[in-house]
């Protein structure tokens, strides 16, 4: 007895139980798998084939616990606008609209401040547009040669409402000096006389697509202009909580196209989408269609965005941006848009990443958004807009027909349905090639080397093949010295798979 107490008390001094703690925790760290949410689609909620022919842009639950559902499709009476759902996915109203369904949809008071391809207006419930508010800068008075046009808006605590767009402040004169980006109004639509209204003089038709709000009360904003107020800022900037510009804030991006904000996640930190391919100059040549910034306007070093494909109109593989991306408890973000491929994997415009970018192949795999595709009316398929609901459900809307071999039409919901195993090992599913990064000539071979490679294809980081090559031997290399130094990503397929890898070449 007295040699098992002391062997307790050896074993269980601080230092050693921390030390058992950690070896411990390292073994179940080995042998286990990370888990991962997995989801299967909910029976309980089906609105059958109400929607068709068209893409469904927003989704609002209302506090009645119902759905406000936005967008342009085609439908009854061939006609596009909203409606309201149940929550189990029943028709309550249905609202045509000539001029489509709104693009974004918010809550307010006792009705809904929507978006509507330019124009906003109030929403209520069984009645149809509230008369009762007018957009002061979209009255007839107030029309010029570049047009009046909301894209955002942003509703404060005593319900005032923030509007980011292009609208002329002066019903007389409409010169370019007149143009403003961002105004205030009350709930009837009138302007707040005292508001620091705000001015992007380039290019002559700067706009603001979108504004969100910080965790200290700043705002980001993010368009189409190359100066904020009075400062050199291009594509996003940052405004003080009195609506003065931040210029403390760092402008990552150089001279080039539009941006838009896809949301600000629990960290502050806004995710971007692009209009365009983005060069991000200080990542050694490499571009992207999506980003991720800090609250200082920092491109944040810790993500790495995936390289999303899709197929274009035309049949060609294109790079592709986001719709919308939610972000999980577990500090996971869902992403979802018009995707075939992301990182070489191949997607159904919905897929899950980890913090860092990286793709989690087995989350959605092998299903999603099938086809688009409505008697002649076919288009690609998307997935446009996710929201997650007070029961952990996910509701999916987008451009399908089809979705997990099921008849949803532009609306699904999916259910959580337990956890699926990662398997974390080095390397898994990737494309082996060395040297890398090099100048001249390549190696390439598959995680299975059993496997044969049929194809391997060579494209620059805006989808632009640049190299095919058919029947590779595993005793052949590449030869790569005709291409410029850049970032590009290697495509080789088998007949199981496709799998990728980035190369560097110097």
């Amino acid at each position: 007895m007295a040699y098992s107490a002391l062997m307790v008390k050896f074993w269980l001094q601080p230092k050693r139980v921390n030390w058992i703690i950690l070896v411990f925790c390292w073994i179940l760290g080995i042998c286990a798998e990370a888990q991962i949410p997995n989801y299967s689609i909910d029976p309980t909620f089906n609105s059958g084939l109400f929607y068709s022919k068209g893409v469904i842009r927003d989704v609002l639950l209302t506090d009645e616990n119902e759905f406000f559902i936005g967008g342009s499709f085609m439908s009854v009476n061939q006609a596009q606008g909203y409606s309201f759902l149940s929550y189990n996915g029943n028709n309550l109203l249905w609202n045509p609209q000539s001029s489509g369904g709104p693009g974004d949809i918010k809550s307010y008071k006792n009705d809904y401040l929507v978006t509507l391809s330019g124009p906003i207006g109030l929403i209520t419930f069984g009645q149809g547009t509230n008369t009762s508010f007018q957009f002061e800068y979209q009255k007839p008075a107030y029309s010029g040669f570049l047009g009046n046009d909301a894209f955002d808006t942003f509703i404060e605590p005593d319900d005032r409402i923030l509007v980011v767009g292009r609208f002329f402040t002066d019903s007389v004169n409409t010169d370019t000096n007149s143009l403003r980006q961002l105004c205030r109004v009350d709930s009837t639509g009138a302007p707040d006389p005292d508001f620091p209204m705000l001015h992007c003089a380039s290019p002559l038709d700067s706009k603001i697509f979108d504004i969100e709000q910080l965790s200290d009360g700043s705002y980001i904003v993010a368009g189409d202009f190359h100066e904020l107020g009075s400062f050199d800022y291009n594509i996003v900037g940052r405004l003080n909580s009195d609506f003065s510009v931040d210029n403390t804030f760092i402008n990552s991006f150089s001279e080039g196209d539009s941006g838009f904000i896809l949301g600000v996640d629990s960290q502050d930190r806004t995710w971007l989408r692009f209009s365009q391919v983005w060069p991000i100059d200080d990542l050694s040549g490499e571009s992207t269609v999506f980003t991720r910034i800090l609250p200082t306007g920092e491109i944040d070093p810790n993500f790495n965005p995936p390289a999303l494909f899709t197929y274009d109109s035309e049949g060609f593989w294109v790079r592709n941006w986001p719709s919308d991306f939610l972000e999980l408890p577990d500090g996971r973000f869902i992403i979802v848009g018009a995707i075939n491929e992301a990182n070489g994997l191949p997607k159904r415009g919905i897929m899950m990443i980890e913090d860092d970018g990286t793709v989690i192949e087995e989350a959605f795999e092998d299903w999603g958004a099938d086809e688009a595709v409505w008697g002649t009316f076919v288009r690609n398929p998307a997935v446009t807009v996710i929201r997650q609901l007070p029961d952990g459900k996910l509701l999916l809307g987008g451009r399908f027909s089809s979705f997990g071999g099921e008849p949803y039409s532009c609306l699904v919901r999916l259910q959580p349905n337990g956890f699926v195993g990662v398997d974390e090992k080095e390397g898994r599913g990737k494309l082996k090639i060395w040297p890398n990064p090099t100048s001249d000539n390549i190696r390439v071979a598959l995680p299975n080397e059993n496997e044969r490679i049929e194809r391997i294809e060579i494209a620059d980081l805006q989808g632009r093949l640049v190299q095919v090559n058919s029947g590779y031997q595993a005793s052949n290399s590449i030869d790569v010295s005709d291409l410029n130094a850049g970032v590009y990503l290697v495509r080789a397929w088998s007949e199981k798979g496709v799998y990728t890898q980035k190369l560097i070449l110097e």
